[in-house]
């Protein structure tokens, strides 16, 4: 209901607004408000209006007036005024962006003089990682070979291939050594709350209480504590009820060597004014996900001698861009940007300081042998499969499904479902469960996993409790991008 005074008001937009389309994307997620004027403009005045974004639609937008807008122009109930709109970009994702790039130290913690620059050494045993994967641990936790700066490291190569259990394995070695602190960043809040689950977890309760994570995330009207599993939340910092997420002061800060959390959230370490260098690594993943500001933000708290590490893969889906063509939105990434840099160098530092990672441990060869062809460099063995993962006796593991059905619109989200898609991956995931082969060990029903969008996700889910399968992921796809 407005209050006395005000008025909502209708507008017809020419454009479609679901969140699938670029107008729908940027309204809901960029946008809050809009200016007005009548038209003709009988002076100079506008009146700023607030969006409603719950109530907007397909093709209309739904504004809140206020009590002065509606007194100055005379406005009343069910009546109808020719109007000049005008939609605002809420400038605190720039302003942050813009912050990001005024307190990164220096221009050489991202783009260093690789001729000044010396590689780390080390010498140990690491029977459980391939030669690539033994060379990214060297650079992250050895010992520099001269005087000079260690140069940002460079991870670079397709889903599956390890680049978060080299960060993970690397960080467990590195506080093993006295004096560290490892910062870990990624772009999702799921593949945060990942590196807890599936990688320190275990390996704190095994006895290396030195690892013992502080994931930190931040308050969204409880939404995320909601969303967040009961293992991750041991290791979050929680108010006294237990029912919303808490950012650490410096002496919480201080009793972990382990702290993971996104990249946007790391800019709010800059509150605490934690000195240069306090952590003795940052490492960035899903860098391939992220434009270059958020990046930047958790890299202005390096000191001289933070090691930097990048990891990603540049053929997932990139940060939303619309002021560049498409296919070009991975050009304006760190990841991509250090990739260039580090190839324009004719120097064997940079060379060295730019890995790839070729050899996929989580698919069955086919799903690798046609990933490789038609999605990275056109050839089937750009990317080895190395997980001995065993196909299914009975179905191909690369299988398309044709479904007709009608795409029809859930006017509380603005988003797409399908009756009939939904019913054909029901069916096809209980095809699979009946049929679980032995080779695959234990039917566990939280590893099969569906992925798909908008309200799509929500009745998925809802199908597969109807038939006993609550157990099965159902998830967004920009949540789990290389993480399934």
């Amino acid at each position: 209901m407005s209050l006395p005074g005000e008025l909502f008001a209708e507008v017809p937009i020419s454009y479609i607004l679901t969140p699938d389309t670029t107008e729908g994307y940027v309204l809901r997620r960029s946008i809050r408000s809009a200016f007005i004027a009548p038209l003709p403009p009988t002076n100079n005045k506008v009146y700023e209006a607030i969006i409603l974004h719950d109530t907007s639609g397909e093709n209309k937008i739904y504004l809140q007036l206020s009590k002065r807008c509606c007194s100055d122009l005379g406005l009343r109930k069910n009546s109808e005024h020719q109007m000049e709109v005008q939609f605002q970009l809420n400038r605190l994702q720039f302003c942050e962006w813009h912050q990001a790039v005024d307190i990164l130290p220096a221009v050489s913690i991202v783009l260093p003089d690789v001729t000044a620059c010396s590689v780390p050494a080390h010498n140990g045993e690491f029977p459980k990682l391939n030669a690539k994967q033994k060379a990214a641990m060297a650079f992250i936790i050895g010992d520099a070979v001269g005087l000079g700066p260690v140069p940002p490291l460079l991870i670079y190569g397709p889903f599956g291939t390890g680049k978060t259990f080299t960060l993970a394995a690397a960080t467990k070695e590195i506080v093993r050594q006295p004096g560290t602190k490892v910062l870990i960043c990624t772009h999702t809040n799921s593949s945060a709350d990942l590196y807890v689950k599936d990688h320190f977890h275990h390996y704190v309760y095994r006895g290396h209480p030195e690892a013992r994570p502080l994931r930190i995330k931040a308050n969204k009207k409880g939404v995320v504590l909601i969303a967040t599993d009961d293992i991750t939340l041991q290791y979050c910092l929680l108010s006294e009820d237990g029912q919303s997420f808490q950012f650490p002061d410096r002496s919480k800060l201080d009793s972990h060597r382990v702290i993971i959390t996104t990249t946007v959230m790391a800019r709010a370490f800059q509150a605490l004014k934690l000195p240069p260098g306090y952590f003795t690594h940052i490492l960035i993943d899903e860098a391939s996900q992220m434009l270059e500001c958020a990046a930047l933000m958790p890299l202005g708290l390096a000191g001289k001698g933070t090691r930097v590490v990048l990891a990603g893969d540049h053929m997932q889906m990139g940060g939303k861009l619309f002021s560049v063509e498409d296919g070009r939105h991975s050009d304006y990434t760190l990841l991509n940007r250090l990739f260039y840099f580090y190839q324009g160098e004719k120097h064997e530092i940079a060379s060295k300081s730019r890995i790839i990672f070729n050899e996929n441990y989580r698919s069955t060869k086919e799903i690798v042998d046609f990933v490789s062809t038609h999605f990275y460099v056109g050839k089937n063995d750009a990317i080895k499969a190395s997980g001995n993962v065993p196909p299914h006796p009975q179905f191909h593991p690369l299988m398309f499904h044709h479904v007709r059905g009608t795409c029809r619109l859930d006017t509380t989200t603005m988003s797409w479902f399908n009756s009939e898609e939904i019913a054909e991956v029901s069916e096809t995931v209980q095809h699979l469960v009946s049929s679980w082969p032995s080779q695959w060990g234990n039917l566990e029903l939280q590893k099969i996993c569906v992925l798909s969008e908008g309200t799509q996700v929500v009745l998925i889910r809802k199908e597969l409790r109807k038939r006993n399968l609550s157990r099965v992921t159902v998830e967004n796809i920009a949540n789990v991008q290389g993480t399934v």
